[in-house]
Order: C-alpha cells, then structure tokens, then sequence
C-alpha cells in the first residue's frame, strides 16, 4: 500500500468526495477493505456539499455492520473542527475504535510537533499519532492497529 498515485490526491483538502473502496489481502491474514471517505474539515466547498458529506459519512457508518477500526485524519499545523469532533463522536457511539492520526508531522520541527500533540491531545481527550507518508513517521503504529483489528475478526469468527 505504499504505492504512488494507488488514490488521487490534491494539496487542497476535499479532493474526495465518493466512497472509495480499496481492497487489502495480507499473507497468513484475512482480506480487508480499506474505505476512504470525504473529508470536509477545512475543504473550500459550499455549505451544501458538506452537508451531504455528512449525510454520506453517516449513512456508511450507520450502515456499515462489520465495521473495525476508524481513522480520522487531520493536519497536524491545525486546530479539530466541529465536523471532526462529531466524526469522533459518531466513532464513539457505534463502538468502534478510532485512531485519530495528525498528518503532515514532516511539516513540523520536532518541538512543536509535540506541542501539536499535546494540545489536539487536550481538546479531543485522544492521543493523536503523528503521522508523515513522506518521512514514514508514524505508519508502523497504523498497520499495527489494522493488522491487530484484522485478527480482532478472525478471533470473532471462530
């Protein structure tokens, strides 16, 4: 999964804006869908659009039955937004765990990274991981917790 251009990405938030499916086959383990859904934090569109994200993003987790771990993505140099504390929250309440991963770590010197983390930490009540795709920082903490979500199923299924 460490390809280039496997998913269409942009500088400007909100590029997403359909349900994406990507599906995972790990050796020795079972396969899995990774699914990637609009983000619309701090995308430039108009109130409509992000209110229909929102109704997309509910119904997929509504709907969703085997639904195993949830990552919310958000750049480190930013503040959370409501729309993100609500996507925590819809987390919270079917049960599922959720990783919130602060982006865009190789953006920010050393001590203010940690400042970032503290303070997202303070105002979600989570401890972000502080992730980089161009460094790799970060990404082993995130295949552990799928691979580890993956024998979760395998567990429930015996």
């Amino acid at each position: 999964l460490r390809r280039k251009r496997l998913v269409k990405t942009s500088k400007q938030p909100g590029k997403t804006r359909s349900v994406n499916f990507f599906r995972v086959d790990f050796k020795g383990n079972p396969s899995l869908y990774m699914v990637d859904l609009p983000g619309y934090g701090y995308a430039r569109v108009s109130k409509s659009s992000k209110e229909e994200w929102v109704h997309v993003i509910n119904s997929y987790f509504e709907e969703t039955k085997d639904l195993r771990l949830v990552f919310l993505l958000m750049d480190i140099r930013r503040d959370l937004r409501d729309e993100e504390f609500y996507a925590l929250e819809m987390a919270r309440n079917i049960g599922t765990p959720c990783i919130l991963v602060a982006t865009k770590a190789d953006k920010v010197g050393t001590s203010m990274r940690k400042g970032r983390i503290l303070a997202i930490e303070r105002t979600s009540g989570m401890r972000p991981v502080a992730c980089s795709a161009l460094t790799g920082l970060g990404l082993d903490i995130l295949w552990k917790a799928i691979l580890d979500s993956t024998r979760k199923n395998k567990a429930k299924s015996t």
